[in-house]
């Protein structure tokens, strides 16, 4: 089985949705509705700390998602360069994806 990434993950569930309108109506069913449908869909539970917010985009609203950025501290100038940028610097430092699995391990 290929491991699951955030972003396979977040394919896995839009295909999905834009072809079931049962499974889309359970992710945007609120946040613990959304969360078990996507941990039956993966075959996998998420943290239980995660918290899941699907939102649907229409023709007139659209929604940019702000990745998470850790303490600048920790940061080499070279990465935080590439924040600003918006270059993919190491996945341990950052995730530039949309979504955040926290699937466990």
């Amino acid at each position: 089985m290929n491991e699951q990434t955030p972003q396979t993950i977040e394919t896995r569930v839009i295909t999905r949705a834009l072809q079931d309108e049962s499974f889309k109506q359970q992710l945007l069913n609120g946040d613990i509705a959304a969360k078990a449908a996507i941990e039956e869909e993966i075959g996998e539970k998420l943290l239980e700390s995660l918290q899941v917010k699907v939102l649907e985009e229409t023709s007139n609203i659209s929604y940019i998602i702000l990745p998470e950025i850790p303490s600048t501290e920790e940061m080499s100038e070279k990465e935080l360069e590439a924040i600003a940028g918006w270059k993919d610097i190491s996945a341990s430092k950052v995730s530039t994806g949309r979504c955040s699995s926290g699937l466990s391990t």
